[in-house]
């Protein structure tokens, strides 16, 4: 069975097999992420996720393939990619979001047994439309 941060144990666990000085090696991981050493073990023990950010620093700083890593291929086969939108401009920006949110949520649940995984820097806009008084001030 998938564990969400199975992943994210695996490629700690690869960056520190493959390196003899272990306090050398959380120094440079503390620098790539630019995080302190309880959020670098928070971290790696995966009780705090990566984001994707973090995971493309990692990947590169390391040289490392995340595709290899991935365990249990055949159960994570079928794969949903939602692109970075462009930024909000205009009302009609707004529109074109949504509507791409929508053509990619109906993509990912015509997949039997599917999971979403959302990551990003921000709360996506959605969140603020139920509550008038926060998208008011989210939006200002």
């Amino acid at each position: 069975m998938f564990k969400p941060n199975e992943f994210q144990v695996q490629l700690f666990e690869e960056i520190f097999g493959s390196t003899k000085g272990k306090s050398k090696i959380t120094q440079d991981l503390m620098g790539v992420l630019g995080c302190s050493r309880a959020s670098l073990y928070r971290k790696r023990t995966g009780s705090t996720p990566l984001t994707a950010d973090e995971l493309v620093k990692l990947a590169n700083h390391f040289s490392l393939s995340i595709d290899a890593l991935r365990i249990n291929t055949e159960e994570n086969a079928q794969i949903v990619v939602c692109t970075t939108m462009p930024p909000i401009k205009q009302y009609s920006d707004i529109d074109f979001y949504l509507e791409n949110t929508r053509k990619n949520l109906e993509l990912a649940v015509q997949q039997p047994d599917a999971q979403l995984y959302f990551t990003a820097k921000e709360l996506p806009l959605y969140r603020y439309m139920d509550q008038p008084t926060l998208s008011a001030f989210r939006y200002y």
